[in-house]
């Protein structure tokens, strides 16, 4: 039976009470020390776990830092065996990186992996036991439910990866180690759901932490292109022990220093030198680089910008004409790929589905398990779902491609979109993806609509994805294509040199959306012929 003992972290608790705790010696624990003297957005802790715990305790009490901690809770069990306490261990640790108030975990990262065991479905069930105890406690006040729609969890660096994520991060810190002055440059390959961003936190973190267990002082950032995605990263990085929100940085950033190693998340879509509202200071920071300001992109600037680069890209998520083209990227010779999918409980079958349906390749009907994927005939029935799922779970949102005219200027009520009775307010990248009211709680977002600037890089539990009048079927040719007089995005088609690459865009843009929600995708269509058309594959 689980229990959770809270003790005094001083050398008087070393010596007497941790040595006469009944799970103090010879017996595995997961404990928690925690500085509970400091105020609660500053709160630092350590999480571990040992077969010894007084011993370990000691060790924890000669380093410098962790001695100005305070307190020590320990859990034990009775069941408890090595394989459950690291698995504990590793859970805790995640929970904790997403908590709000923050607690700064000085934990090192070397990489949690989500093992097996035996009976492990039965050490899974204690967790939310446990949890439940440390807000009886005081540890924690978060739902764990509350932590889970967070950027902060998602994105934290601290997340369980997959073998074949952490082989490339082991990959990656082992070339660097062998090879310091080559100045290579690395791809990482993934479609949605593939755990990119969460790759590149972790990577940041490992590769900083290893430098400071060798005591060299080397000079990283990650790059986030896409706004709203670089603030969350922000967030969660400003959260970690001895990093900064200054290494998160846009793609203009990064050319006033140099840097030993820059991460690039969302590679897609670094820009090059066209379609671009600022294109006057796009080619200002070209040549004050000495770049060609009529060739450079800002895959350039990065790579002038570093010695070492690591780029993560999925070509078919760049949705404007300004991105990079792939043949940009065709010179990094060192390529990794993320094939397993970690979002989507549809698996990367329903991606591969979804992609063939937009292109026209009629796979054959299939359905995905658990994972809800229905085709509604009213907007009013799927606007109805997607906000039952909020309610009850959260982080639910209706999604559109940019069908319609986006003002800045405009009132919410002017700039709704309307399909027959209904009208949604129609958001671009310019406001949260998560807005709060005045006293910090979400609003009802599921009477607004997010576009693709908002919702690129994020994960969410259930989408509604409105695809909008830019897509309609043509019944003679057999096939789906864009309509250039129905897609808003200025900066989407201007400089197009054919209409075959807008169908790409707008078709890319619609394989973002569908691939958003962990737990399922609702689809209204406006134009009645794709409507039917669609009708077959559900």
């Amino acid at each position: 039976m689980i229990e959770i003992k809270k003790f005094q972290f001083d050398s008087k608790t070393l010596h007497q009470a941790l040595g006469f705790y009944r799970f103090g010696s010879n017996w595995p624990v997961v404990y928690i020390l925690l500085d509970d003297r400091q105020l609660p957005a500053t709160r630092r802790a350590y999480v571990g776990k040992s077969q010894y715990i007084q011993k370990r305790a000691a060790q924890h009490f000669r380093d410098e830092e962790r001695r100005k901690l305070s307190l020590i809770y320990v859990v034990g069990d009775e069941d408890f065996h090595a394989s459950a306490t690291e698995d504990i261990e590793s859970w805790l640790i995640r929970y904790l990186s997403g908590h709000q108030p923050r607690l700064v975990l000085l934990n090192r990262n070397k990489g949690i992996v989500d093992a097996d065991y035996f009976d492990r479905q039965r050490y899974k069930a204690k967790m939310p036991t446990i949890w439940q105890y440390l807000q009886n406690l005081g540890v924690v006040c978060q739902n764990l439910e509350e932590i889970e729609n967070s950027d902060l969890f998602k994105y934290s660096p601290y997340k369980a990866l997959t073998e074949e994520q952490l082989g490339i991060v082991e990959s990656i810190c082992q070339d660097l180690k062998q090879h310091p002055a080559s100045g290579r440059a690395h791809l990482i390959q993934g479609q949605p759901g593939t755990g990119k961003t969460v790759l590149a936190s972790c990577l940041l973190k490992r590769l900083k932490d290893d430098a400071d267990a060798r005591n060299q002082n080397i000079k990283i950032g990650l790059v986030a292109p896409n706004r709203r995605l670089r603030e969350s990263l922000k967030d969660v990085v400003g959260g970690l022990d001895g990093f900064h929100m200054n290494m998160v940085m846009s793609p203009y950033e990064v050319v006033s220093d140099y840097y030993d190693l820059l991460i690039v998340d969302e590679a897609h879509l670094l820009g090059r030198p066209v379609a671009q509202a600022r294109i006057g200071h796009f080619r200002k920071t070209s040549e004050k680089l000495g770049l060609d300001p009529l060739k450079a992109t800002q895959l350039d600037w990065v790579q002038h910008s570093s010695k070492y680069q690591v780029l993560l890209y999925d070509e078919e998520q760049a949705v404007r004409p300004a991105n990079i083209r792939s043949g940009q990227i065709q010179s990094i010779r060192s390529r990794h790929h993320l094939n397993k999918q970690c979002r989507i409980l549809g698996g990367q079958s329903y991606v591969d589905y979804v992609t063939n349906i937009l292109n026209d390749r009629s796979p054959d009907k299939q359905s995905f398990g658990d994972y809800a994927f229905h085709l509604c005939n009213r907007l009013e029935d799927m606007v109805s779902i997607i906000q039952d799922k909020e309610t009850i779970l959260g982080l639910s949102r209706i999604l559109a491609g940019w069908s319609w005219p986006w003002r800045i200027s405009d009132k919410s009520t002017s700039r709704s979109i309307h399909i027959g009775s209904m009208k949604l307010a129609y958001r671009s990248y310019h406001d949260n993806v998560k807005r709060l009211d005045e006293n910090g709680r979400l609003v009802d977002v599921t009477a607004e609509v997010d576009s693709i600037h908002a919702v690129q890089g994020y994960d969410l539990n259930y989408a509604g994805v409105i695809i909008g009048p830019d897509l309609c079927y043509d019944p003679h040719g057999l096939e789906t294509r864009a309509v250039k007089s129905n897609y808003y995005d200025i900066k989407g088609k201007s400089s197009l040199t054919n209409e075959s690459e807008l169908d790409t865009y707008i078709k890319r843009i619609y394989r973002v959306l569908l691939t958003r929600a962990v737990y399922g995708t609702y689809v209204y269509i406006c134009d009645p012929r794709l409507r039917r058309h669609w009708r077959q594959f559900f």
